[in-house]
């Protein structure tokens, strides 16, 4: 009887080491995988653009995860209780960083500072909940398995935990919302559909481990792995990433300053500065540069070949304080254009066709050059047709 019994306990402890040994294995795998990823992503990013950059950092922290995570299950020191709040505060955040790949994706340059705080807002309230909380002695309950979870009652932990579940999937539907600006994107609505389906994978594989069964344990670190070798796939071999280019690129400086003082020899009725101011508001109209949002004062400067100082001067000579009250001044008379044509779907649509980032600075900066709100100015407009 008692062989028996040492047989049984054997056996056991065969199997917790195998499985111990199993999961270590997996997790090891992906800390390579996600490690060779990041450093292909980061190499590479010259051929892309920011998304790119973002994905890499992405995938530098997760391979720093697996890494402890193996470095747990090697020693054995890996928690039983896998529901916990911390735990998951870790899933929203990542959640969330992961976020701005996409977004930087279909709408280029409209993640600013101020959206990535809005966006980890919610999480770091629960951040700061969580631990003013634990530090007035709130106890939070701790889970094995999400089965474990869900037969317990409700209580503020369970409540807790069910905020931070949704949280956790709420920024992949996000991506529905975000401005898909047709003219400056390096993608289509069905990369979009494909990401939001292929991230929900991971998504379910990431639950599949709450569950804390032998097979899912180790199957959701197969699934990122699927997945993120499938992402990277189509970032740097299958998705068609535009050089916005333009003929003046490869003309340097000096050809340019010789050409324009030959324009004020042939053209002797016009001063330096007005030639300058002339060739400024040509390229610039024949380009439409002010649509591309991340269009910048040095990508002016490197695209027509002249001095900051000469172009800051011919902005100011023809009446605005700086380059981004050019900007936005061309934004707005491009908007008012289209709208007097009447073909557009909606004010935000063109807004954001325009050149601006958001609805926000696109209403201010219109209402500080017209006077009036652009409900009231096509009011007007309206008005002057009938």
């Amino acid at each position: 009887m008692e062989i028996s019994v040492a047989i049984c306990y054997t056996i056991e402890d065969q199997n917790e080491f195998g499985m111990l040994n199993l999961e270590f294995a997996t997790h090891y795998a992906a800390f390579v995988v996600t490690a060779l990823l990041s450093m292909l992503l980061i190499l590479r990013r010259n051929d892309g653009e920011t998304s790119r950059l973002y994905l890499g950092l992405f995938y530098v922290a997760m391979s720093l995860i697996f890494a402890y995570q193996s470095y747990l299950y090697y020693y054995d020191l890996y928690p039983k209780s896998i529901v916990t709040i911390p735990y998951l505060i870790v899933g929203v955040v990542y959640s969330c960083f992961y976020l701005s790949y996409p977004v930087e994706v279909i709408s280029p340059g409209y993640m600013t500072n101020r959206k990535f705080i809005y966006l980890f807002t919610p999480v770091l309230l629960c951040i700061v909940i969580y631990f003013t909380a634990s530090r007035m002695g709130v106890n939070f309950e701790q889970y094995s398995s999400l089965v474990d979870f869900i037969s317990s009652p409700i209580t503020y932990t369970t409540i807790f935990i069910y905020v931070l579940l949704i949280l956790m999937i709420t920024p992949q539907l996000l991506l529905y919302f975000i401005p898909y600006t047709r003219r400056y994107n390096n993608t289509d609505k069905a990369w979009i559909k494909r990401f939001i389906i292929i991230s929900s994978i991971a998504t379910c594989g990431f639950i599949l481990k709450l569950f804390n069964i032998d097979p899912f344990a180790f199957l959701n670190v197969l699934i990122f792995i699927v997945v993120s070798v499938y992402i990277i796939y189509f970032e740097l071999f299958s998705r068609i990433i535009l050089k916005r280019s333009c003929i003046e690129d490869e003309i340097y400086t000096k050809d340019r300053e010789v050409s324009i003082n030959h324009s004020i020899r042939v053209e002797t009725s016009k001063s330096y500065d007005e030639v300058i101011t002339d060739h400024l508001i040509q390229f610039l109209e024949k380009e439409q540069s002010w649509r591309d949002p991340d269009f910048s004062l040095q990508d002016l400067i490197n695209k027509i070949g002249l001095s900051r100082k000469a172009v800051s001067l011919a902005i100011q000579e023809m009446g605005y304080d700086n380059f981004p009250h050019f900007m936005n001044t061309l934004r707005v008379k491009d908007f008012i254009t289209i709208l007097e044509h009447g073909k557009f779907d909606s004010f935000q649509n063109i807004f954001f066709d325009v050149g601006f980032r958001s609805r926000a600075t696109a209403y201010r900066n219109f209402k500080q050059i017209t006077g009036v709100s652009p409900s009231e100015y096509f009011a007007r407009i309206k008005d002057g047709v009938e």
